[in-house]
């Protein structure tokens, strides 16, 4: 299957996510689309698409939609859609990118400059855990995701360690 890069999706501007996301932009010649009122690209980039929260963006037969997520980063963002309903041979309501928010039986950190606990954990809570439009049976794939690191927003209402804080 050939796959062709339609943007590069930044979920937050730490360098560990957005290191080479100038070079990815330019070589297939792609906008970088990350929070509207990110500092670590604005004015930088001229292939740029700032996101607010309720953009949407059409990738193939799915349709990504942003949440703003601040805690973790003030520009953090996560992308969700209801589209896919099978992983793995897994049925499920949907899938989200949660960037460094949430993690499989983790959340991120949020001593950085521009972090705040309070936020994420309402993030986590108001824009994952309580949004009508996210279901228990959605994936979530983190930005420190590794294969067996899928987890779904039931499993971290049930096994995540800081579940007290947001639900």
């Amino acid at each position: 299957m050939e796959v062709n890069p339609i943007a590069v999706l930044v979920t937050h501007g730490h360098g560990d996510h957005v290191g080479a996301a100038a070079v990815v932009s330019n070589y297939y010649d792609i906008p970088i689309m990350f929070h509207e009122n990110s500092r670590r690209f604005n004015g930088s980039i001229i292939n740029r698409r700032g996101l607010n929260e309720g953009d949407t963006i059409n990738v193939g037969e799915y349709t990504l939609h942003i949440l703003e997520t601040p805690g973790h980063a003030p520009d953090s963002l996560c992308y969700y859609s209801k589209d896919p309903k099978e992983f793995n041979g897994q049925e499920i309501d949907g899938i989200i990118f949660t960037g460094d928010l949430i993690f499989c039986r983790g959340i991120g950190r949020s001593d950085f400059g521009g972090g705040n606990s309070n936020q994420l954990f309402l993030s986590i809570k108001n824009k994952i855990m309580y949004n009508p439009e996210i279901t228990d049976n959605f994936l979530i794939f983190s930005g420190h995701s590794y294969s067996g690191d899928v987890t779904s927003v039931g499993e971290e209402r049930k096994q995540n360690p800081y579940r007290e804080y947001f639900l």
